[in-house]
């Protein structure tokens, strides 16, 4: 299938259109090897990460955004996520390698964010990274997407130096979440309670969404979920 954008489309087609192109890929990548899907999630959030970590350079002091909220991430599921009751693995021990995963720092103080970069890493002054326990960091499965909570000035100089890794504080399986909404690229719907919860505003997130749920197909239990290899 050929995608082409139409010269006339509006951004909620152009969103949807898309949309359709990437999970189209996700698809034949499924049938190929569903593993691969992992790094196509990686590909559509790398902007989304370097935008957070970016933002605090480009703006004046405290200009930069608010820190992503993971319960807002696609859209707002509180609600839902407790009528679900997507679950806390107690103390699972998952590591996160600040160069392979998609970990989504937000630096707001331009003076610690010019500091870290300077000073922490292998042959600078601070010595290579290393964590530490104001780290905190919300990985949500299936799609292994590590929400920053705390550490995002040292975090982030981290992944730029492409050092170390760290440990998940809470570990979600975000599956119930999956089984009950869908999203078409134009809006996320409940099929339990029949509404529309929430509308696309960004259709390389609802792509990720949706392709969570080819991942959680191919894994049969959380226990798998947190094993198969990225």
């Amino acid at each position: 299938m050929f995608f082409r954008k139409s010269r006339a489309a509006n951004p909620r087609s152009e969103r949807r259109e898309k949309f359709q192109a990437v999970m189209h890929m996700a698809a034949e990548m499924n049938k190929c090897n569903p593993r691969g899907l992992q790094q196509l999630i990686f590909a559509l959030l790398r902007p989304l990460q370097a935008e957070q970590m970016l933002a605090v350079a480009e703006n004046v002091q405290h200009g930069a955004p608010a820190e992503i909220e993971a319960s807002s991430f696609f859209f707002q599921t509180s609600e839902i996520i407790s009528e679900t009751a997507c679950w806390v693995q107690p103390t699972p021990n998952i590591r996160l390698d600040l160069k392979q995963d998609i970990i989504l720092p937000t630096p707001w103080v331009r003076a610690r964010f010019a500091s870290a970069l300077s000073h922490i890493g292998q042959g600078r002054a601070m010595g290579a990274w290393k964590e530490d326990t104001n780290h905190v960091i919300a990985l949500w499965l299936p799609w292994r997407i590590g929400f920053v909570n705390g550490g995002n000035h040292s975090i982030t100089a981290g992944i730029l130096r492409g050092e170390g890794t760290v440990t998940a504080r809470d570990v979600f399986d975000m599956s119930p979440l999956l089984e009950r909404v869908t999203c078409d690229g134009d809006r996320y719907f409940d099929t339990v309670k029949n509404r529309v919860v929430g509308e696309v505003q960004d259709h390389r997130r609802a792509a990720v969404f949706e392709i969570g749920r080819l991942i959680m197909q191919q894994r049969a239990t959380p226990s798998v979920l947190q094993l198969v290899p990225r």
